[in-house]
């Protein structure tokens, strides 16, 4: 679980990911995106917001030691681990038909 966020982190900080000016054709000529548009809120912000995921995910407290305790005169120690997930796939939007009047 420590390996992913320093692989995450260097994808962005050492590759041309965030420097790409072919990024920023290509979201004009698919998007429709106005070219001053892609310096803030359709291009460069988003990318630029990836570092707050990534520091993150690198300092967050995954696990927390919450000390000993004995229940029912039991001692035991205990520990609360936090792990990451993700909701994969895309999210379909239904619309339903009501029959109401």
């Amino acid at each position: 679980m420590d390996a992913w966020p320093p692989a995450a982190r260097s994808a962005f900080d050492d590759s041309d990911w965030s420097r790409d000016v072919a990024r920023r054709a290509i979201t004009v000529a698919e998007v429709g995106a106005a070219v001053t548009g892609t310096h803030a809120s359709h291009l460069q912000g988003p990318i630029n917001d990836r570092a707050l995921p990534a520091d993150s995910a690198e300092t967050y407290p995954w696990t927390t030691d919450l000390g000993e305790a004995a229940p029912m005169g039991i001692a035991t120690r205990r520990e609360l681990i936090r792990e990451p997930y993700a909701a994969r796939g895309p999210v379909v939007c239904r619309q339903y038909r009501s029959n109401h009047r």
